[in-house]
């Protein structure tokens, strides 16, 4: 499966969709509207040797920036939709030490396989990231992000409650970013490895009956599924009181020597 084979499983059509370039002053991004011309891209930036990732979900505008100079990328006013629920595994002795990961991809993958047929779960698509292992269930129409987000963190829930070894951080965040399939993973210059999948996803699922699997799962389980935020969901979100204090400047720069330096020298520092 190449990159744009890729991109098709996963993204939603008719939508924007990024691809992050990780520089030494931080992630870069780049929207398109088209999947051959982000693919393109990213293959681009791979090739200059920079880090590249993918959103993983779809976007609404291409990024810009808003009329307080704020770039406007990833950020939960710009989501629009995602077209698959997606787990990234951690894998390595070190990993494996720190109890966040599996000593090996197989062992990582066997994990996940294992508990997908213990819960009646389809196989996702499985992608060797060049050191962990990426797992999308693709479906075959997308979500909104609130229903999309109640769905992952079941399910992400349920995964931690069994003890699966899956990364937190990316189970139920609808802006993640990970590496596309066609580049290379370049933690290690002298060896970038590349990413590329290793079990196909023999059709997409049927959205319905994905998310319905999860609520049942959860129905019948014991575990405790994490809120999703009243942000998010629209619910009335409770004002924090604000008491006004009284700022002195002075008394700021009497006590911080940076401010002092500022104050002493009306500004002119390095």
């Amino acid at each position: 499966m190449n990159t744009v084979e890729f991109f098709k499983a996963i993204l939603p059509s008719d939508s924007v969709y990024i691809i992050a370039a990780h520089t030494e002053k931080g992630f870069r991004h780049k929207g398109f509207t088209s999947i051959e011309e982000a693919a393109a891209f990213a293959h681009k930036c791979d090739a200059s040797g920079v880090p590249t990732y993918h959103a993983c979900a779809a976007y609404k505008e291409l990024p810009y920036r808003d009329e307080n100079g704020k770039l406007v990328a990833r950020t939960s006013t710009n989501w629009k939709c995602a077209k698959a629920f997606w787990q990234d595994i951690d894998c390595g002795e070190t990993k494996a030490a720190e109890g966040k990961g599996y000593a090996t991809q197989k062992e990582g993958a066997k994990a996940l396989l294992a508990w997908c047929k213990t819960k009646g779960l389809p196989f996702p698509m499985l992608v060797n990231s060049g050191r962990g292992v990426h797992a999308y269930w693709a479906l075959t129409t997308p979500l909104a992000p609130v229903e999309w987000v109640k769905v992952a963190t079941a399910l992400k829930s349920m995964m931690q409650a069994d003890h699966l070894l899956i990364d937190p951080s990316r189970a139920s965040d609808f802006a993640s970013v990970l590496r596309p399939v066609g580049t290379h993973n370049r933690k290690d210059p002298s060896n970038p490895k590349e990413v590329k999948v290793v079990l196909e996803q023999k059709a997409p699922i049927d959205t319905d009956t994905f998310c319905m699997k999860v609520a049942e799962l959860v129905a019948n389980s014991d575990c405790e599924i994490g809120p999703i935020p009243a942000w998010l969901s629209g619910e009335p979100v409770e004002e924090i009181p604000y008491t006004p204090i009284e700022c002195k400047a002075e008394l700021c720069a009497d006590k911080c020597a940076q401010v002092r330096a500022m104050r002493d020298t009306k500004g002119d520092v390095s």
